[in-house]
């Protein structure tokens, strides 16, 4: 997945919380038909965490995110190979070393 994101910080106490809209392209390596096809079809959703600050340079954290992809067809080896749409829901912590 490759795209851009737009994110609102919302500060406070010793953390913070994000919220977000990400929006780009998808890449999917796949055979159908017995035919390798690579799809491009584009992805969009939202995403919402919080990061909490344990020391100056350490901070703990953890997000969720809900991706919508697109459906997609290529013409490809005499045949129209369709990739149907998916959802995505991701979840993730992360540790943070700021320097």
């Amino acid at each position: 997945m490759h795209g851009i994101e737009a994110l609102l910080n919302l500060g406070g106490g010793k953390g913070d919380t994000f919220i977000s809209f990400r929006v780009g392209i998808t890449k999917i390596r796949t055979e159908v038909n017995s035919v390798d096809c690579i799809f491009s079809p584009y992805h969009y959703g939202f995403a919402s965490g919080y990061d909490f600050l344990i020391t100056s340079w350490l901070t703990a954290g953890f997000d969720g995110s809900f991706m919508y992809v697109q459906g997609s067809s290529l013409n490809k080896g005499g045949f129209n190979n369709e990739l149907k749409g998916f959802s995505v829901l991701n979840f993730l912590a992360t540790l943070q070393l700021k320097f």
